[in-house]
Order: C-alpha cells, then structure tokens, then sequence
C-alpha cells in the first residue's frame, strides 16, 4: 500500500465537510493507498480544533476503513532533518517542514491544500497532491 500522509488543512476539510470527505472516498476507493496522520498533524489538530486523537482517527476510519489509516512515528531524527529544511525553503513553516520530512524520511506521499507546501514538496521530490487530484495516486 502506498503511504500517504494527510495535511492538517484536508483532515479538518474531509470531517467538516463531508461532500468533500466522499470525494475523497471515491477518489481512492479500489487504489492501495494507506493514510498516514503523522504526530504534528495531531498536535496541530489538538491546538487549532481541539480534537483529541481518539476523534481525529475514529472519525477517519469511519470514512475510509479501518485497515487505511496509520499513525506515523516521528523518525529518530526528523527534527534535525526539518530544521536543514527550514534552512533550505524559507517559504516553508515550522509544522509543514517536519511534516516534509517525515515525508522525505518514510518515503510518504502528500495531500495538501497549501500550495507553499505543495510546491516545497515538489522540489523536494516528494509526490504531492491536492485533494481534488486524489484520484491520481
């Protein structure tokens, strides 16, 4: 299965928009693709919407399946990886460079909203997707 993490901006848009979170069913539904909530996400998701993480994972399993979703350790050394990041692409903001490294680091797609993200990711050669493109993975 193709690892794939979910941004903070998609996990908060697919649980409080569920049009959008049955697009995204649709879109991978049949693909072997495996979701990935990495621990920033979750710490990001705690701060700006207070939801545990019991929520955030029971919430997308219901979406996707119980076997699609997986939470991410931080590789051991993902913070000295992400300051070189933060070093190397200004555009890019503390959460997002270690979500991009741990991209980098277990070899993870990405779907994103946030096109500085996206276009970090890119010249990092991480795969990277908009959740309307989904259906490409």
């Amino acid at each position: 299965m193709m690892p794939t993490v979910l941004d903070t901006n998609v996990i908060i848009d697919i649980l409080e928009n569920r049009s959008h979170s049955r697009k995204m069913v649709r879109a991978i539904r049949g693909k072997q693709v495996r979701l990935v909530v990495c621990e920033t996400v979750l710490r990001e998701l705690r701060r700006v919407r207070k939801w545990s993480e019991d929520v955030v994972l029971t919430s997308l399993e219901e979406l996707f399946g119980r076997g699609r979703i997986v939470v991410s350790d931080p590789p051991k050394d993902l913070r000295t990886h992400a300051k070189e990041l933060e070093r190397r692409y200004e555009m890019a903001h503390n959460g997002d460079v270690h979500i991009l490294a741990q991209c980098r680091m277990d070899g993870c797609a990405l779907i994103t909203r946030d096109w500085n993200m996206r276009q970090v990711a890119s010249m990092m050669g991480v795969l990277v997707f908009h959740p309307k493109h989904v259906d490409r993975l």
